[in-house]
């Protein structure tokens, strides 16, 4: 809508995480003459990916990716979430806490990692590589690292779907592996989807204000075509928030009345 009302029309482009697939809708964009770009690249430090943007010469807002810094962004404080959540799967007694996110040469990977980690370091728990599961983002993606993590010996007894797209997926893998959400294994989706939502049980969420990202997006990139901005870069840092429902228990399914009325 703010784009709209400003006059212009939003395009829509998807790379579906191809990195020569969004080189090539990025020199579409070059030929085409647009205006302006909203980006939210596969590959932050990508040189081809990079020497593309660089080829556009218009103004580019970063959507949740931190490079190149030299850009405005919008940004999500996805880490204080992920410690949120962190925070009440410990409390509720999981020690075996199985993330499966996108690949850490973008920013929401990492952050959620090292939030992840963090939580990990100050209950006093070695960090397990093997519970930390990075592909791409989308649904089949995330039914393949959740099952690979679900297959372990020594399987995990929380998920975290660390990424919009990915709690299908992981749900997905949960059915497949015949388990029951919460009593055999407690689950954390990244999204305030409608399948959070209407999922059984509905699903805990670490979710930010999609809304807001955008319309201050559409700002940002405004002010630049419109002059308003100054030459500094502007960075803006959404807050993000972790929502209780019903899709986390102790380990074993032993679940207090409290933890229900959560």
């Amino acid at each position: 809508d703010t784009l709209h009302e400003a006059g212009y029309v939003l395009l829509i482009l998807c790379s579906t995480d191809s990195k020569e697939r969004e080189v090539e809708l990025l020199e579409v964009l070059r030929k085409r003459r647009v205006d302006g770009l909203i980006l939210a690249s596969s590959s932050e430090r990508d040189a081809d990916i990079l020497e593309a943007c660089e080829r556009l010469d218009l103004p580019i807002l970063l959507l949740d990716r931190a490079y190149p810094d030299d850009r405005d962004a919008v940004l999500v404080d996805h880490e204080s979430g992920i410690r949120e959540a962190m925070d009440h799967l410990l409390s509720l007694g999981h020690r075996r806490i199985g993330m499966v996110t996108g690949r850490p040469t973008v920013r929401p990977s990492r952050v959620r990692i090292d939030g992840y980690r963090a939580k990990l370091s100050e209950a006093g728990i070695g960090f397990d590589p093997n519970l930390v599961r990075m592909g791409g983002f989308d649904i089949n993606s995330a039914f393949f690292e959740a099952s690979a993590l679900l297959s372990l010996r020594d399987r995990p007894t929380a998920l975290i779907a660390g990424g919009i797209d990915m709690l299908g997926g992981v749900i997905r893998a949960i059915r497949a592996a015949r388990l029951s959400v919460p009593k055999d294994i407690s689950l954390i989706g990244s999204a305030d989807t409608e399948l959070s939502l209407f999922s059984t049980p509905p699903t805990n969420v670490i979710c930010h204000d999609a809304a807001e990202q955008g319309r201050l997006s559409a700002q940002l990139i405004l002010n630049r075509l419109t002059g308003r901005s100054t030459s500094e870069p502007h960075k803006l840092i959404l807050s993000s928030q972790y929502v209780m429902r019903g899709s986390c228990g102790p380990p074993g399914g032993v679940m207090s009345n409290v933890d229900m009325c959560q």
